[in-house]
C-alpha cells in the first residue's frame, strides 16, 4: 500500500489522519510506504521503498486474509473512479457558475 504525501499532508490534523490510516492498514497485515514530491524525481528511491514494503509484508493465504481487493456486495456499484471524477468536476463547474452569478 502506498501513499503520496503532498503539501496538504503537513497540517497536524491531516498528519494525524494519515497516522491512523497507516495503523489501520498495518492492523490488517498490509504494509505501507510513503512518497513525497521530491521523491518522485528519484525513481530508484521510490522503487526501493516499494520493494522494502513488499519484503516486510506478511503473505497470507487468501482464506486467512482480513482484506480483499473485491468490494463487498453490500457496497453496491458506485461506478468507476473516472465517473466519480467527472461528476466532481461537473459539480465544481456548477458551483463556480453559481458563484459568478451570485457573487
Amino acid at each position: 500500500m502506498g501513499e503520496f504525501d503532498g503539501a496538504d499532508h503537513r497540517t497536524a490534523a491531516r498528519h494525524s489522519d494519515d497516522v491512523d490510516r497507516e495503523s489501520g492498514f498495518r492492523g490488517e497485515s498490509l504494509e505501507f510506504f510513503r512518497v513525497t514530491g521530491p521523491d518522485i524525481r528519484d525513481r530508484r528511491k521510490v522503487v526501493r521503498r516499494m520493494r522494502a514494503a513488499r519484503e516486510r509484508a506478511h503473505w497470507l493465504p487468501e482464506g486467512l486474509r482480513t482484506w480483499t481487493i473485491e468490494p463487498p456486495a453490500s457496497w453496491g456499484d458506485d461506478g468507476t473512479l473516472d465517473a466519480f471524477l467527472d461528476e466532481r468536476d461537473a459539480r465544481w463547474s456548477l458551483h463556480e457558475q453559481w458563484e459568478r452569478a451570485t457573487g
